[in-house]
């Protein structure tokens, strides 16, 4: 069954690369996704969705679209969140819900974060969507039911900020187990985030970043990233993906409330000839953004 021997293909790729998380282009616009450090960090309500098309031109090729919500408590110093994220690739589907708490400390200038992370994630396999071709609705009786599986989540994370530079460590779930249904072992994955802000003039600014992912039993992956901001209103970026890809990206700042950015990957890897790279969307609302008083937070 061709169909089926591309997903699992895909699926093998995915676990030997590591991205058994979702992997996004656009993580330095709402790091929430990857540090539960972040609720409430940004001292106002922010809302975002996100949606990701990976490796354009792949059929069942890996979908992604993310939920956030965070808002701050008791004068900004709790914060609390929540993630809502579902993978598609092909026949298979995992959605994770979790929900964030994170407390902030204020050294003058500067602020300290810790947060936590806690959820479930379930894994399902529609097997009963697999057919010999798209032409023949014939279905294998061994593939007519569906599978799933429920796993905890629990993670943690830290993240420090001055005025114009940040740092964070997070693991966003510590007890990842198998999952014997699909034949392999998820991995815990820890990622490090860093960046800084030079404000060249009034009018522009450049920050640098980088984004480490570490798998137990797997290579380090990183992004190498830098951003222009003009008059505060829009970016221009490229990042580069650790032996995957080059990216193109660009936030806009519509009023005070509403934040689009859009990127594309162009793949560098050995799936480059079959496919037209990935796209990813993000709509970003915040409240009460003119209390927002941190630099990295905001570009």
């Amino acid at each position: 069954m061709k169909k089926l021997t591309i997903i699992f293909v895909l699926f093998g790729l995915l676990s030997a690369n590591g991205q058994q998380t979702s992997i996004y282009s656009e993580y330095m616009f709402n790091q929430i996704l990857i540090n539960p450090a972040l609720a409430g960090n940004n001292q106002s309500l922010n809302c975002s969705a996100l949606y990701r098309n990976q490796w354009v031109g792949i059929d069942e090729a890996p979908q992604t679209a993310t939920f956030t919500i965070d808002v701050p408590l008791k004068s900004q110093k709790l914060g609390l969140g929540m993630n809502f994220t579902h993978d598609q690739i092909g026949v298979f589907a995992n959605s994770n819900l979790a929900f964030n708490y994170a407390y902030h400390i204020q050294f003058g200038k500067s602020k300290l974060s810790m947060g936590l992370q806690g959820g479930a994630s379930n894994i399902n396999a529609n097997y009963s969507l697999l057919k010999y071709s798209r032409e023949n609705d014939y279905i294998d009786p061994a593939f007519s039911s569906n599978e799933s599986t429920f796993n905890p989540i629990f993670g943690a994370g830290a993240y420090f900020q001055t005025n114009n530079f940040y740092i964070g460590l997070s693991m966003p779930n510590l007890i990842w187990g198998n999952t014997q249904m699909f034949g392999y072992s998820q991995k815990k994955i820890a990622y490090i985030s860093s960046g800084y802000v030079f404000e060249l003039s009034k009018n522009l600014m450049i920050k640098p970043s980088i984004l480490l992912r570490m798998a137990s039993g797997a290579s380090m992956n990183f992004d190498l990233n830098a951003n222009i901001w003009i008059k505060k209103v829009v970016a221009f970026g490229v990042s580069y993906r650790y032996k995957d890809s080059f990216i193109s990206l660009i936030e806009v700042k519509l009023n005070n409330n509403f934040r689009l950015g859009f990127s594309h990957d162009y793949n560098i890897s050995s799936l480059a000839k079959f496919n037209k790279g990935s796209n990813e969307i993000m709509l970003k609302y915040q409240f009460n953004i003119e209390k927002c008083k941190y630099l990295t937070m905001q570009f």
